[in-house]
């Protein structure tokens, strides 16, 4: 019997470059796989599951709204009846593409007991069910420490620990991947639950910016720019009067480096703040200026590389003089001077979303923690966990972000629906189609799909460009050395599903349970929920699946009618497409690949996202990981779960309720951090976040020092 390898060997390959790719063709290779693999063909070798016998399972699978279900419905945002590549009708009731083929493949019947509330999210569904411990389901998702607080609790839900043997991909990428596997496990090492992976091993979020406008403002000669509007000098240098190092960047595919020294004007916030008149002119000028003296001339006339190129080596003050001229020129870029300008904005007001695209923008101040897997936690130059709302550090991010905010340089009233567009929450699309929005930190393949929005494309006489660039430099190690780094890693989400105890009663319908699991760790089942079914691939000349070079790795393509329909039924936005017409890239137990991510990437941002790959290739962006030999603790990544018993889970839902009240990423609650960078450090809630009290308050008022104690308990235990 054939086997087919593991998820692991072509999830666990280190980060290459993506070779053979570039903004129109892909690099393929004809592949020796059909459009369709026998049953048999889908394990690995060790163990083989029974498929003979037809088996129903109760399932419930669910991501969001009722438009991200298994099924389609008629209150979901699917544009019904919808016909597939192949000419496959689909209209209300019927399982979608990927849940269809899934039952075919593994000869099962699913019996969907999804909720059909069209406000539940996960956790609510997780609830219901839980009241009647389950009976009802054999699958089912929730949150991990939900999961694992229910499974060590009430033994309600099955130790796919014990099932391993049965499951020869999933254990072979747990092996293969232990930081993972101790991540999973609970405190006694029993492991509840298969986990999501919105892509692994790679990086996650990063700043996406309006590339054209950098290169109307700084390449070439100069321009004729705007002499009327100004800023004020509420934002001072964050980095030093004074730089001589070297900096390490992408140079002609390589390592090389870029020197770096201040001329006799030191800094360029404190350049830019001496000039008498700030219009868009002079600080442009003076922008240009400096990156010509500090650089020694070696960005040449191109210095929207210093920014955007792969040999970018921007630090987060030229980052925010960069920040003013788009501010300032209003006229320049757009014709209309007066465009309100908003050089830094989340996508949108909700509290998790200011969290993500705000909060996580901090760690170009070098705040370790606020774009952390886990809350805010990172591991400490001592090997156990730090918080970062207790550290100076934090405090000090928060200060440059309320004087940016003073400035006019972030979106005023981030926190408010219809700031941008009437009783609407997006700012995202409003800010560029409105041509006024330039830099958000976010996900690149959602952000860059507004480079073909039909609005968007004549903006800039058809110039306009969103793309990725490196995260800015910093002094990471608090030694002489500049280094691009990011937490933004891909690692284990928050999400993940689980087979029920009951179902251990009947052997069938267990096998088939683990049979579904260890599936979605194979080649082809990974392949069924990141791509879709057969019919959306491209086909070879052979018939086989047309693959390409994806980070070292042969990954299928997607056909040109799929991407078709993705722009014309989701407006670009892959994740809308896969889930609301596939069934695909939900968050069950797998990995989504993002070989298929990348190809949906706008043509024109795909260079940049090349470029930072090669960055991560070369190791010129340095980034947590999964190692367990790191010799800085910069590079460890924080577990998404810790080893917690329930009375210390139970502590943290009940002791510490003020604190994550006042500080949190919940998309349901608010942030005084939102009141500090709008309204200045002073008192919210209660509580004295003045900026001398402000860590006293957090650390033993709101007592973050004992919410700690329980955190670096569990973490221990993980002996990571």
């Amino acid at each position: 019997m054939k086997a087919k390898k593991s998820i692991l060997c072509i999830l666990t390959v280190g980060l290459l470059a993506l070779t053979g790719c570039n903004n129109d063709s892909t690099s393929t290779t004809d592949s020796t796989q059909g459009e369709s693999t026998s049953l048999e063909e889908t394990t690995s070798a060790g163990y083989t599951p029974d498929l003979s016998k037809k088996v129903t399972l109760d399932m419930s699978v669910m991501y969001k709204d009722l438009s991200t279900r298994m099924k389609f419905n008629e209150a979901g945002k699917a544009a019904l009846p919808y016909t597939a590549p192949n000419g496959t009708p689909y209209d209300t009731g019927d399982f979608k593409p990927v849940w269809k083929e899934l039952q075919k493949r593994m000869n099962i019947e699913i019996n969907d007991v999804t909720s059909t509330n069209a406000g539940d999210s996960i956790s609510d569904a997780f609830a219901t069910y839980q009241t009647n411990a389950f009976a009802d389901e054999n699958i089912a998702q929730g949150h991990a420490a939900d999961i694992i607080a229910e499974g060590t609790t009430n033994s309600t839900i099955l130790n796919l620990g014990d099932y391993l043997d049965k499951m020869p991909n999933f254990n072979a990428f747990l092996e293969e991947n232990p930081v993972i596997k101790s991540i999973i496990s609970d405190a006694n090492g029993d492991i509840f639950y298969a986990p999501y992976f919105d892509g692994f091993n790679d990086a996650e979020r990063c700043l996406n910016l309006r590339t054209d406008w950098v290169e109307e403002l700084l390449d070439g000669e100069a321009g004729s720019y705007d002499t009327v509007s100004t800023i004020s000098n509420k934002y001072t240098r964050f980095g030093p009067a004074s730089v001589d190092t070297n900096i390490e960047i992408v140079k002609d595919g390589a390592v090389g480096s870029v020197h770096k020294k201040y001329a006799s004007g030191g800094n360029i916030i404190d350049i830019q703040n001496a000039l008498t008149n700030k219009t868009g002119d002079s600080l442009v000028k003076a922008l240009r200026d400096y990156i010509d003296t500090t650089y020694q001339n070696a960005y040449g006339t191109k210095r929207s590389d210093l920014f955007i190129g792969a040999n970018a080596a921007y630090d987060v003050d030229e980052l925010v003089a960069l920040f003013r001229c788009v501010k300032t020129n209003p006229t320049f870029l757009t014709g209309d001077g007066s465009t309100d300008m908003v050089p830094l904005f989340p996508r949108a007001s909700r509290n998790d979303r200011v969290a993500a695209n705000l909060w996580g923008f901090m760690q170009f101040f070098g705040d370790r923690g606020v774009d952390s897997r886990n809350g805010f936690l990172f591991v400490n130059s001592e090997g156990k966990l730090s918080d970062s709302r207790g550290e100076e550090t934090n405090k000090i991010a928060l200060s440059k972000m309320n004087e940016l905010y003073g400035e006019g340089l972030i979106l005023p009233n981030f926190t408010t629906k219809g700031t941008v567009v009437a009783d609407s929450e997006d700012f995202r699309g409003g800010l560029f189609q409105q041509d006024r929005g330039f830099a958000t930190y976010d996900y690149v393949q959602t952000t860059c799909a507004y480079d073909n929005d039909a609005t968007c494309a004549k903006l800039n006489g058809g110039k306009f460009n969103v793309a990725p660039v490196l995260p800015a430099v910093y002094n990471w190690n608090g030694d002489s050395e500049y280094f691009h780094y990011t937490e933004s890693w891909r690692s284990v989400k928050t999400d993940g599903w689980f087979i029920t105890a009951h179902t251990a009663d009947d052997e069938d319908i267990l096998n088939r349970c683990l049979a579904v699991f260890d599936y979605f760790w194979s080649e082809e089942g990974n392949r069924l929920m990141s791509y879709g079914p057969d019919e959306y691939l491209a086909k070879d000349s052979t018939g086989g699946i047309k693959t390409m070079d994806y980070q070292g790795k042969q990954v299928p393509v997607l056909s040109d009618d799929c991407k078709q329909e993705l722009q014309d039924l989701a407006g670009g936005n892959y994740t809308n497409y896969y889930r609301y017409y596939l069934g695909a890239t939900y968050p069950i137990g797998y990995i989504k690949q993002q070989g298929m991510e990348y190809q949906t990437v706008a043509a024109t941002a795909r260079p940049f996202l090349d470029n930072m790959n090669k960055a991560i290739e070369l190791g010129v962006l340095k980034h947590v990981n999964f190692k367990t030999d790191n010799n800085n603790s910069l590079y460890d990544i924080v577990p998404t779960t810790l080893s917690l018993n329930k009375a210390e889970q139970t502590a943290l839902a009940t002791n510490f309720t003020e604190l994550s009240t006042q500080i949190n990423k919940d998309k349901k609650k608010s942030c005084v951090y939102s009141n500090i960078v709008m309204e200045g450090f002073g008192t919210y809630g209660g509580y004295d976040f003045s900026y001398d009290k402000m860590l006293d308050t957090i650390n033993t008022t709101l007592n973050l020092t004992g919410f700690l104690q329980y955190e670096n308990d569990g973490y221990a235990r993980m002996g990571l």
